[in-house]
């Protein structure tokens, strides 16, 4: 008989601490512990003589294809011994016979004892297919008994009842033993371009007589028809309510234009870490506004002033223009964000979206670019950004509307965007490039640097069909420090708006504090094109594929070339060329000889290469070509050089007595085209 008892002690101690194990969980997710909320009773089951075991709160919310059930159960103690909580447990069974595995939540966890005349609430929570119902949910309480097989007892099923609603009009919750009603108020909808943004307030009132935090709960919306959304605090910090006290946490959401309900219900959840489901704490009806404002958009540089965490600021549409970027345009729309406070201010993570004739631009197509530096808003200061998105260049809207939202980031919750303001810019408004005339210059401040741009020379290069139009630009550094060269995106602007993309040289060192260098700016232009009028269009790149702003730089007229036959000061940028003397000698072939001098000048502490020379030798309609490359075919200085033209001569007398003198031209040689620098006749020829 003694080992009997002792077998059956052991055994009750390993079945506890196995329900311990399979039941209870980790009470990491504290903010939620201790919350119990007051709902009426649904089923009871009586044990020893006075108390009994209440099934309350059962609720289920959808999430995906499933349901998070949760239910709570109240132990009443009556009696004038404690009750041991692990003498208990629970089963769910649904009504077509399946087994539902529910566990513990960290609701009174450690409570393992009831004290006499006291009661004790547990909450359990787990998952059950999309289709189950109410009705479908049976909960049964059992108790360890040695005495029966399998050492069971089933004390009372529980079914819900037809007419069960998860509501409760009491809307009260206990956090940590203190009582606190929830009630919300305020509803406002606001419609915005394809959406509802909803704001009300949650209200929570201390029913109890000390302090407590209230739990950062979650709070969802759901429609009649059970979808639901989630519903965003404006602010996320601690907030803690003395007793008597009323707070209002300010709540947001936004849900499609075409979810038309006007009513609905709010349940209030917590996260439970250790089965990673939100748990239902409390539902309650609400009744949404009826009439939604409709906010009308704003136009450019009108301020529009907004809150964070009770801080003031304000956002500015400064200016909004249309770049382009291969076959599409970029529309950058830049932003000032105004801190209206005497205080340094985080800066805002606002976000932007574009409409286009109403039809918004995809969400993740939009960017964002913080154009000043730094990492917060000065005391009444303010900070530039810019909103950028691209398009088809052949869209044909007529008005861009930018809705403006603050988006703000809560802890365990997706980022929630709080809309500020849409400003509605016509096309027409859209800001032009900055002009920038002949011999003038303009400076780009791109991610903190400065450089200053100014166009050194044009130079025009004929082909078969086509033009190599070259530009050489002048860049400076303005910074303090050495920097490499900010990437650059440039076009050629022909009429009609024909943009033409530019290849631009590369410059391998950085360039030194308020030093220069030359870059080239070169493409392909058609012969039938006229570029009397052609504009050169100028900016930075801020990444691969993006800028944000654009100058358009008047051309200068091309110098002419040399048409006197001196041959003096030939300018092939960064060197000049003169010719003297030049005689040929006859025999089988010509042979040109000629004197030239070489200079070149270090204005620059880089210029791109490239260019050579060709000598034409043209005789009546045959010619002969030869080039000569810088600093090597030609050294500076004053130097001698020579060019045989292979003409196979087979009478040199007859025919130098046939010839009125040998012409030669000059040309610049780049990217495979020409430009003719000058001409002239050699009559001093002689048969060698």
């Amino acid at each position: 008989m003694l080992l009997l008892r002792k077998s059956k002690t052991l055994l009750c101690l390993v079945l506890a601490i196995v329900f311990v194990l399979t039941s209870s969980i980790s009470i990491g997710g504290a903010f939620a512990a201790g919350t119990t909320v007051n709902k009426p009773i649904i089923g009871q089951v009586k044990i020893g003589t006075k108390s009994s075991i209440n099934v309350k709160n059962v609720q289920l919310i959808p999430s995906n294809n499933k349901q998070t059930l949760a239910f709570t159960i109240e132990i009443v103690n009556n009696e004038n011994k404690p009750i041991m909580f692990y003498d208990y447990w629970t089963k769910v069974k649904l009504s077509n016979g399946a087994s539902i595995p529910v566990k513990l939540t960290n609701v009174n966890v450690n409570k393992s004892e009831i004290s006499p005349k006291t009661s004790a609430e547990y909450t359990y929570v787990g998952t059950v297919n999309r289709n189950t119902k109410y009705t479908d949910v049976i909960i049964q309480l059992i108790k360890w008994d040695f005495s029966v097989a399998n050492y069971t007892r089933i004390l009372g099923s529980i079914k819900m009842p037809a007419t069960y609603s998860p509501i409760n009009n009491a809307k009260e919750v206990f956090v940590e033993g203190t009582k606190l009603s929830v009630n919300y108020t305020n509803f406002r909808t606001y419609q915005l371009e394809e959406e509802k943004r909803i704001e009300f307030d949650v209200e929570y009132l201390n029913l109890g007589y000390r302090s407590v935090t209230i739990p950062k709960y979650k709070y969802f919306y759901m429609t009649p028809d059970n979808y639901l959304y989630e519903v965003t605090p404006v602010k996320t910090d601690d907030v803690k309510i003395q007793p008597k006290a009323k707070v209002k946490l300010q709540m947001k959401m936004v849900i499609p234009t075409a979810v038309k309900a006007t009513t609905g219900s709010i349940s209030l959840v917590f996260n439970d870490e250790q089965s990673k489901l939100e748990v239902p704490v409390l539902t309650s009806t609400v009744k949404l506004a009826a009439t939604a404002i409709a906010e009308k958009p704003v136009t450019l540089g009108t301020e529009k002033g907004f809150l964070m965490n009770n801080n003031k600021y304000a956002v500015r549409l400064d200016s909004i223009k249309q770049l382009p970027w291969e076959d599409e345009n970029i529309i950058s729309s830049t932003v000032t964000i105004l801190n209206k406070t005497p205080e340094v201010l985080p800066i805002p993570d606002i976000l932007g979206v574009y409409y286009l004739d109403g039809v918004s631009i995809a969400a993740d197509k939009t960017k964002k670019t913080q154009i000043t530096s730094g990492v917060g808003i000065p005391a009444n200061g303010s900070v530039e950004i810019a909103i950028h998105t691209k398009t088809a260049y052949t869209s044909p809207f007529t008005t861009v509307k930018l809705e403006l939202n603050n988006q703000i980031k809560t802890e365990g919750t997706d980022p929630f965007k709080e809309k500020i303001t849409t400003y509605s810019v016509p096309r027409v408004s859209f800001e032009n490039f900055s002009k920038v005339a002949v011999n003038d210059s303009v400076i780009f401040n791109t991610g903190g640097k400065a450089s200053g741009y100014k166009i050194h020379s044009l130079e025009a290069y004929e082909g078969a069909n086509d033009y190599l139009y070259n530009i050489l630009l002048e860049v400076e550094n303005k910074d303090g420090r050495a920097a490499a060269l900010n990437k650059l995106v440039a076009y050629f602007k022909g009429q009609n708006d024909n943009y033409f993309p530019v290849k631009i040289s590369e410059v391998k060192d950085k360039i030194n504090p308020n030093s220069k260098v030359i870059v080239s700016l070169s493409a392909r232009i058609p012969s039938y094109i006229n570029t009397n009028s052609m504009k050169l269009i100028l900016g930075e790149l801020i990444d691969e594929n993006t800028y944000l702003a654009a100058s358009e730089f008047e051309i200068p007229i091309q110098a002419q070339g040399n048409v006197d036959g001196s041959l003096k000061n030939l300018a092939i940028y960064p060197y000049k060329l003169s010719f003297g003397a030049m005689t040929v000698d006859l025999d089988r072939n010509a042979t040109i000889n000629f004197q030239y001098e070489l200079s070149k000048l270090n204005e620059y502490q880089s210029v791109p290469d490239g260019h050579s020379i060709i000598m034409e030798v043209v005789d009546k309609d045959a010619s002969y070509t030869k080039e000569f490359k810088f600093e090597t075919d030609l050294l500076l200085g004053s130097q001698k050089q020579t060019m045989v033209a292979e003409m196979n001569i087979d009478n040199p007398n007859l025919k130098i007595s046939q010839m009125d003198g040998l012409k030669i031209n000059i040309y610049d040689q780049y990217q495979g085209y020409r430009k003719l620098l000058g001409t002239r006749i050699i009559y001093a020829i002689m048969i060698k």
